[in-house]
């Protein structure tokens, strides 16, 4: 077992683990009379997989649904890299585009030498 103070070698608050506690997405093995949450080595494995979709921008309820439902960790994760691919594409031609309307803008140059 390990308690909630080896939390830094996990990267999230105690904090953190209350809440997901409290809403049922990491429970605790076991609560001490000193108040420390202690957790088994599966719910470590299960934290890391909860913090790496986190990390993937997976709301909480998605997340619970994964890890609850057992799917298979490497799918999860190849279906958000390509959505993380996907976004990325998306925010580049806009940034193409913003970048061409600055350079290509008359109305902006006639604005700046009105000043």
């Amino acid at each position: 077992m390990v308690d909630t103070t080896g939390r830094p070698n996990v990267g999230v608050t105690a904090r953190t683990l209350r809440h997901y506690d409290d809403i049922g997405l990491l429970p605790t093995s076991e609560v001490g009379a000193d108040g420390y949450r202690y957790y088994d080595r599966g719910q470590l494995l299960r934290l890391q997989h909860i913090l790496l979709l986190r990390e993937l921008g997976v709301d909480l309820a998605t997340n619970r649904a994964v890890v609850d439902e057992q799917r298979n960790p490497a799918e999860t994760q190849r279906a958000h890299h390509r959505r993380l691919l996907d976004e990325r594409e998306r925010l580049d031609r806009l940034a193409h585009t913003v970048t061409v309307t600055i350079e290509c803008n008359p109305l902006q140059e006639l604005s700046t030498q009105a000043h």
